[in-house]
C-alpha cells in the first residue's frame, strides 16, 4: 500500500524518475516484484528513467549487465554510479593529483587518474569508495597520514552500512567519517548523500529538481538527501529500510510506498 507525506504535494507534473538499484529494483541480481514492470510502464509515458546508485562494488557496465540479466532495459546516459562521479570530480578539481585509493570493489570506472602506491603516506588525495576487508588498520594508517600531511578527502559516497545477505556491513562513509574526526578533514562527498549525483542525473533529463521523483530505500542517503535538492522523494520499505528509522526521523518522506510494484501509484496517469 503507498501512502502520501503532505510535503509530496503540489510539486506539479511529474517529468522523470530516479531510481536507486540495491534495495530498490534488486535484492542482490535479482529483481524485485514489479520492477521490471514499473520502468516500462514509466518508459511508456515517456518519463526519463535514471539509475543512480552507490555501490562501488563493481564497474558501471557489470551494474548494467545485471540490471538487463534482471529484465530491467537501461540505455545510454541513464546509468550514474558514485564510481564516475567521482572520477568525474577528481578530474575537474584534481586533474595531476596522486590518489591513494580505498576502494573494496571495481576499480576501472576511475581510470585515468594517477594512483599512489598502497604504502605511500604522501600522496595528494585521499579516495574511499566501498568498504570491506581491504580496510586494515594498516592502510587506514597510510589515510591518516596523507590527511596529516595535508591531502584532500574525497568519498565516492557517504552511506555508513549496507545490507547484504548475511547482514548489515560497514561501508566507506562510516570510514570516511573516522578519518574526518581523527585527522579534522573534511570529505568532499561525490555520490549519495551530497548532492552532485542527484544534480548531474537531473540536468542529463533536462527537467527541473522538482520535477523528479527519487526512490531510495535508504531514508537519509537516498530519499532526504534529494528532497533537500528539491526533488520529490519516494521511501520503499524494502532493501535496508527500517521502521524505527523512519518513525526517529524528524523530516518526513514525501512519499511512502511498500515497493517498487507501487510507485506508479503516487504518479498521475
Amino acid at each position: 500500500m503507498a501512502g502520501a507525506g503532505a510535503a509530496g504535494s503540489g510539486r506539479g507534473a511529474v517529468a522523470g524518475v530516479l531510481l536507486d538499484i540495491e534495495g530498490v529494483l534488486l535484492t542482490s541480481s535479482t529483481a524485485f516484484p514489479g520492477a521490471a514492470r514499473t520502468v516500462e510502464e514509466l518508459r511508456r509515458r515517456d518519463l526519463p528513467v535514471r539509475f543512480v546508485t552507490n555501490t562501488t562494488s563493481a564497474t558501471s557496465a557489470r551494474i548494467a549487465a545485471t540490471l538487463v540479466q534482471a529484465g530491467i532495459e537501461v540505455r545510454a546516459g541513464e546509468l550514474f554510479t558514485a564510481a564516475a562521479v567521482t572520477a568525474a570530480y577528481l578530474q575537474d578539481h584534481h586533474p595531476d593529483a596522486r590518489c591513494l585509493l580505498l576502494n573494496d570493489g571495481a576499480n576501472a570506472d576511475l581510470a585515468g587518474l594517477r594512483m599512489a602506491d598502497p604504502d605511500d603516506a604522501t600522496a595528494d588525495v585521499v579516495v574511499v569508495g566501498g568498504g570491506g576487508p581491504s580496510f586494515t588498520w594498516k592502510q587506514m594508517n597510510v589515510a591518516l597520514n596523507c590527511l596529516m600531511g595535508g591531502a584532500a578527502l574525497v568519498a565516492m559516497h557517504g552511506a555508513p552500512v549496507w545490507r547484504t545477505g548475511e547482514g548489515y556491513c560497514l561501508d566507506g562513509g562510516a570510514y570516511v567519517r573516522m578519518l574526518e574526526e581523527s585527522t579534522g578533514a573534511t570529505a568532499v562527498v561525490a555520490g549519495k548523500p551530497a548532492p552532485h549525483m542527484f544534480l548531474a542525473a537531473a540536468e542529463s533529463t533536462g527537467a527541473e529538481p522538482a520535477q523528479l521523483l527519487m526512490v531510495g530505500d535508504d531514508l537519509a542517503s537516498d530519499v532526504l538527501a534529494a528532497q533537500a535538492v528539491g526533488m520529490v522523494g519516494v521511501q520503499v520499505r524494502t532493501g535496508k529500510f527500517r521502521q524505527q528509522v523512519l518513525d526517529r526521523s524528524t523530516e518526513r518522506p514525501d512519499h511512502v510506498i511498500d515497493s517498487i510494484a507501487d510507485l506508479l501509484d503516487v504518479i498521475p496517469a
